[in-house]
């Protein structure tokens, strides 16, 4: 795991736009509700928290060949200006990237990432927004993910609003390509994609601006 210091956003920067999606932090119940019941045998996909996303048509065909020595992982934590915490779980297959954005502020978050400690987790990531999916194992045991519990702190209003407010560049800034680097020795980062977990309202409101 990687500590980031504060990441700053620069006006009148020209940042690079990586592909975003969508993201869920799905608890076990919710996972075997929306199961279709061809998998409910699984093993990936039972009793187990998931966290699903998407990535470029491209990236998933790479994903989906890929063998699992052949896909990095690593985690990132950083903390913004306004005070809240944040971890970026980030997969590498050859020179893309797939990162899961998780504000450790957000309820619906910390539940899942609390829960960890003692429930099996796992990764689907999506083809575009289409049907196509694949699952990926977690961290096992709970191993490298330890760490972000304590950093899941309940916010009061005041700071609640001012992290909403700082979403969007909290966004843009984590997907830089040289936010975090390179996964595998001697290839460069070429394609970032991007889910984000966020509630519907904050979620909006960020594509409506980026």
């Amino acid at each position: 795991m990687e500590q980031l210091n504060t990441l700053a956003f620069e006006p009148g920067k020209k940042y690079y736009v990586p592909n975003y999606f969508r993201a869920r932090v799905m608890s076990p119940h919710e996972v075997a509700a929306g199961l279709n019941p061809r998998y409910s045998n699984l093993t990936e996909l039972q009793n187990r928290w998931m966290f699903c996303g998407d990535v470029s048509a491209s990236t998933f065909d790479l994903l989906r060949t890929a063998s699992g020595e052949d896909v990095d992982f690593d985690l990132s934590i950083f903390e913004s200006s306004a005070g809240g915490n944040y971890c970026i779980m980030t997969h590498q297959v050859q020179s893309r990237q797939h990162r899961f954005l998780l504000p450790l502020w957000e309820p619906s978050v910390a539940v899942g990432i609390r829960s960890l400690a003692h429930t099996p987790h796992g990764f689907t990531l999506g083809r575009d927004n289409q049907q196509s999916a694949i699952v990926m194992p977690g961290m096992t045991p709970f191993g490298n993910l330890a760490p972000l519990a304590p950093l899941c702190t309940d916010v009061d209003s005041t700071t609640a609003k001012k992290l909403l407010i700082e979403v969007p560049f909290a966004i843009v800034v984590t997907g830089q390509i040289e936010t975090v680097p390179s996964l595998l020795r001697g290839l460069r980062v070429t394609e970032v994609n991007m889910s984000i977990a966020m509630p519907d309202l904050v979620w909006d409101a960020v594509l409506a601006g980026i």
